[in-house]
């Protein structure tokens, strides 16, 4: 009579562990689109203004638009149910900031300021799986951030010309300029969301990032920003 090898029985017994290894054992590729929120643009700002205008007429904020789009492309390996380490490219669309400045004589400037920022992470995540498809991840990670800033100064300032005659007069004359100016340095970030997987093929995800110091001396001072995205990722 024909028996069993035990080889074929360990075999056997291991067919559940081996499906789930090729269920969360893959590589990832996606991109997700949401809201960002730069926490700390404003009041620095209103800071700022403050302090300049206690030596000058008048100050104001006029504008501080601290919210707007954000996108980004993310890659990654998932090993186990539990551990996955993922590297992404993030796009922050502009924050902008426009302030007026008058003297009280006539004279008065207003900036037109944005503030651009990319990113480039590397992430380590941790999944609590919940049943066969979805599963709460928590990520902890480090990147690189490079930030533009540009400015456009308009307004009107008295300056001094002198006549024909060699006698000087002032008047009130439109000047504008323009600067740009650009950084890069380290940052830390960190979040939390929840993976929807269909059949080891792909993934759907809901993630809510917080980003530390980013903007260094570029734009006003150090910004946290936070962003909250959709994406969809392809198994491998």
């Amino acid at each position: 009579m024909n028996r069993f090898s035990p080889l074929f029985i360990i075999f056997l017994l291991s067919l559940p562990a081996l499906a789930c290894a090729d269920f969360y054992s893959h590589k990832y590729a996606g991109i997700s689109f949401g809201n960002q929120h730069a926490n700390n643009l404003c009041s620095e700002a209103e800071k700022r203004v403050q302090q300049i205008s206690a030596s000058l007429d008048q100050v104001d904020l006029s504008l501080c638009d601290d919210k707007n789009n954000a996108w980004k492309l993310f890659a990654g390996i998932r090993w186990t149910p539990y551990l996955a380490i993922e590297a992404s490219y993030q796009n922050f669309n502009k924050y902008q900031l426009d302030t007026h400045i008058s003297y009280g004589n006539g004279e008065y400037l207003n900036y037109f300021s944005d503030f651009d920022s990319q990113l480039f992470n590397i992430f380590s995540l941790a999944y609590l799986p919940l049943g066969e498809s979805f599963s709460l991840f928590g990520k902890l990670g480090t990147g690189i951030w490079y930030a533009e800033t540009n400015e456009i100064q308009k307004g009107e300032v008295f300056i001094l010309y002198q006549l024909e005659d060699g006698s000087l007069i002032e008047q009130l004359t439109p000047i504008r300029g323009e600067l740009t100016d650009s950084s890069n340095g380290f940052h830390w970030a960190y979040g939390a969301g929840v993976n929807y997987s269909y059949r080891g093929k792909w993934s759907l995800r809901i993630e809510w990032e917080q980003f530390s110091k980013i903007g260094g001396d570029t734009f006003l001072d150090e910004i946290d920003s936070e962003a909250i995205t959709m994406g969809w990722s392809m198994h491998f």
